[in-house]
């Protein structure tokens, strides 16, 4: 049994072959729906050997209830925004992949439409492996968006993060599979948006999947920062209420479908189907007594 976790590169046939390695297993796992379908579109392997078993989150560290103000307010003070600004949050490594520079440049799309009082925290590592940091640095002065755009230091309390953040934007420009950060924000009752690469339909609850009284978060199309603006434009556009509301959605979509013991219980049916046993509901019983 083999796991794939995200979308690796697959940009040569040495990098194929390589890869390939996670599909020969008996049965492979994919973290969502969008990582199964890459395996079966490269690899042509059989739906009946892929099995899709999510990640889970800590949902009682990512609750926004336990959240003091004051830790959201200390945040913000650190980040140095004034009380009516907007947060537009991105989490991630600083590498190519996550998309960072398709935020650059909505954010100057943003400016040039007049939209004013946000700021987009970037907060992830910079790895130090690519040249990236540079050139999204360089694309940050030649977009003159220098006002908007911040690159935080390591943040060690993201629940207090997220919650000083009015959405959480994945930009992503390779196939994530299930970005932690997309549930955790989700966890904290934060709208999302993210791009067609950045998160599925199993993942974030956009239209036209879901009617719009159902939707967590908004997608556009991978690159497009002028469709993540336009996102960005529609989301602020909606009274409080809804934004709230929306936000309340994705907690609750998480709290079903990604808690620990459902998860548990999901991998244990899976070794109890591979070795033909059938202990899975007890031992989950267990576990979520734990």
């Amino acid at each position: 049994m083999t796991s794939w976790y995200k979308g690796f590169r697959d940009q040569n046939i040495f990098k194929h072959v390589y890869n390939g390695g996670m599909a020969r297993g008996d049965r492979v796992v994919a973290v969502s729906e969008q990582i199964a379908q890459l395996i079966n579109d490269r690899y042509g392997m059989p739906w009946e050997r892929i099995t899709v078993v999510p990640s889970s989150v800590d949902l009682e560290r990512f609750d926004p209830a336990e959240v003091a103000p004051e830790r959201v307010e200390a945040m913000r003070h650190a980040w140095g925004i004034k009380r009516d600004t907007r947060v537009i949050l991105i989490v991630g490594r600083i590498v190519r992949r996550k998309g960072h520079h398709v935020v650059v440049k909505a954010a100057k799309r943003l400016k040039e439409m007049g939209f004013k009082d946000f700021l987009c925290v970037f907060v992830g590592e910079d790895c130090g492996r690519t040249h990236y940091t540079g050139e999204l640095w360089d694309l940050v002065l030649a977009t003159g968006t220098m006002d908007v755009i911040r690159m935080a230091a390591p943040v060690f309390d993201m629940p207090a993060a997220y919650a000083a953040a009015s959405v959480v934007v994945s930009a992503a420009v390779q196939p994530e599979g299930l970005q932690r950060t997309i549930l955790e924000a989700q966890a904290m009752a934060r709208p999302v948006i993210a791009s067609d690469l950045g998160a599925g339909p199993d993942v974030v609850l956009t239209p036209p999947a879901v009617p719009e009284n159902r939707i967590t978060g908004l997608r556009f199309h991978t690159g497009d920062d002028t469709a993540l603006a336009a996102a960005l434009l529609r989301l602020f556009a909606l009274p409080e209420p809804a934004r709230r509301a929306m936000g309340a959605r994705g907690r609750n979509w998480v709290l079903r479908h990604f808690n620990a013991p459902a998860v548990a219980e999901q991998t244990l049916r899976l070794y109890d189907e591979i070795t033909g046993h059938d202990k899975a509901p007890a031992t989950a019983a267990r576990l979520h007594q734990n």
